[in-house]
């Protein structure tokens, strides 16, 4: 066999050999995957400061009604506050007016004008509170501006115009100070008619403990309304005069706890009063 013979035979075999390696590689080739369609990314917006504390707010309603019956019980009769006419749970609006003398409410009623009195004339100056609160934080506060009003605890009004000098208790819970400090500051609001008032104090020791969360709602409903001003200024806060800052400083030993939780109050647990 002549040389170009052997030459075009090599070439043919070659070529049966690279037509069957293709054939097997392209036999043993995975099929490549289809990419996914790509989701666009929605980002969530951020809540602010006075969106988280408005959803904690609604949330812990139940527990700051809770904490104004306890301070202040029940009665059907409007009576005298010093200021003027007050009745149901110490509730000195019904709607947008004032009380009058010898009105008379029902518990549902009492109930319900607390809880829109809370949703308009308090809820509205947490928006003026730069950090998110906690829960116990959030029924202190309520419960305070409940008895002072927003505008002297912020110096604000709700539409956020400067009406007065802020509170310094506002003041340091903007700053973000210990607990135990803020929870001083609630005793600057203790007088009436220019003079020193024990149950203002008591109630202030009540919203201090709330706030440091050593006192709960849960505990109140267990509790007769009313009982914290059972007990003395001097057992509260160990002494009957403040101390050289001008302000409180509130007794929370375990003792002093369990003495308040006991009082006979008005003989009634709040439970049994929100029972209607």
């Amino acid at each position: 066999m002549n040389k170009k013979k052997w030459i075009a035979i090599v070439i043919a075999a070659l070529a049966v050999i690279c037509g069957v390696v293709i054939y097997f590689a392209v036999q043993n080739k995975k099929p490549e995957p289809i990419p996914l369609p790509v989701e666009p990314v929605v980002e969530k917006p951020v809540k602010t400061t006075w969106e988280l504390n408005a959803e904690s707010f609604d949330r812990c309603l139940e527990d700051i009604v809770v904490s104004v019956v306890y301070t202040s019980g029940f009665s059907a009769e409007t009576y005298i506050t010093g200021e003027r006419y007050a009745y149901g749970y110490n509730n000195t609006v019904v709607g947008d007016r004032l009380v009058k003398e010898d009105e008379t409410t029902l518990p549902q009623e009492a109930y319900q004008t607390t809880v829109d009195h809370l949703q308009k004339h308090v809820k509205p100056f947490f928006r003026h509170v730069n950090r998110v609160l906690s829960d116990g934080e959030i029924v202190a506060l309520a419960n305070f501006m409940y008895n002072i009003g927003g505008e002297r605890f912020t110096g604000f009004s709700a539409e956020g115009a400067e009406v007065c000098r802020p509170s310094r208790l506002f003041a340091a819970v903007n700053e973000n100070l210990s607990a135990d400090k803020c929870a001083r500051y609630f005793t600057g609001f203790r007088s009436a008619g220019g003079i020193t008032n024990d149950g203002l104090l008591k109630l202030r020791w009540l919203q201090a403990a709330l706030y440091l969360e050593i006192i709960t709602p849960g505990d109140l409903k267990t509790a007769n309304a009313a009982g914290i001003f059972g007990m003395s200024v001097h057992e509260l806060f160990g002494q009957d005069y403040p101390d050289k800052d001008g302000y409180y400083t509130p007794k929370f030993d375990n003792q002093t706890i369990a003495d308040v939780m006991k009082q006979p109050g008005v003989g009634k647990t709040t439970a049994d009063i929100l029972r209607f």
